[in-house]
């Protein structure tokens, strides 16, 4: 987990997440931990999560830029979940 941590970090590039949207996150991303630790060798996997996170929080950090808002809102969240999904290990 502590990677995945590192990874949302380095995509979300400072722009905190709201605090009504921090449950599903984690969730989130305990949900793609689950599914990488399913598999035969997760650590062989493990750059590709991480990547696909680094990628998809980056993707919050843009729209929440475009938006003007200060946080990542659930309904950034969703949106960005939507358009990205599926992404392995996470959705």
């Amino acid at each position: 987990m502590r990677e995945f941590n590192a990874a949302t970090r380095r995509g979300l590039a400072g722009v905190p997440v709201a605090e009504e949207t921090q449950p599903v996150f984690v969730q989130f991303l305990h949900g793609g931990l689950n599914e990488l630790m399913a598999v035969s060798d997760p650590e062989a996997r493990l750059p590709e999560a991480n990547h696909n996170l680094e990628g998809f929080a980056s993707n919050l950090a843009v729209e929440t830029r475009r938006r003007s808002l200060a946080t990542v809102t659930l309904a950034v969240f969703t949106a960005i979940r939507e358009h990205t999904c599926p992404l392995w290990p996470f959705c």
